[in-house]
């Protein structure tokens, strides 16, 4: 079927609904269409920045981790498991309508901030002293 033939097609379907549902078809038909602005705009970021000079300065920077890191980091990581209570206490902290976006955002944030507690308690920290250490030495590579 071509695209005409379905257009129609869909739109002999869609006139023999009630009210209430050719509203939910028209909320997801434009849902569907934000949807394929959006990943036009994020492919079109994407091609832009891949082309871009802006950050060719790091490829002249030495790497400060290797993929053991990576690795040593994950296998040291428990997961951590959702529960409905977290996922009910991150809900109450979203306005009445929300994205599933900003939900998930929402719940990543509160795990890296539980993640944060955790390594707190355990010790793994680093004192202000030796943040800005760090920060001056950055600064001293980019400049």
């Amino acid at each position: 079927m071509n695209r005409d033939s379905l257009v129609d097609n869909t739109i002999d379907i869609i006139k023999q609904l009630p009210d209430a549902k050719i509203r939910e078809v028209n909320d997801f038909a434009g849902f569907l269409l934000s949807r394929t602005g959006d990943k036009i705009i994020r492919e079109g970021a994407q091609e832009l920045t891949s082309q871009s000079k802006a950050f060719d300065f790091l490829n002249d920077e030495d790497d400060l981790y290797t993929v053991n890191d990576v690795e040593e980091r994950y296998n040291a990581t428990p997961i951590i498991l959702l529960t409905k209570e977290k996922i009910n206490n991150t809900i109450k902290t979203l306005p009445d309508s929300f994205t599933i976006d900003e939900l998930i955002e929402q719940l990543i944030f509160m795990e890296k901030v539980e993640e944060g507690f955790k390594q707190s308690e355990e010790g793994k920290v680093i004192s202000n002293e030796d943040v800005k250490i760090m920060i001056d030495q950055w600064s001293d590579k980019v400049n």
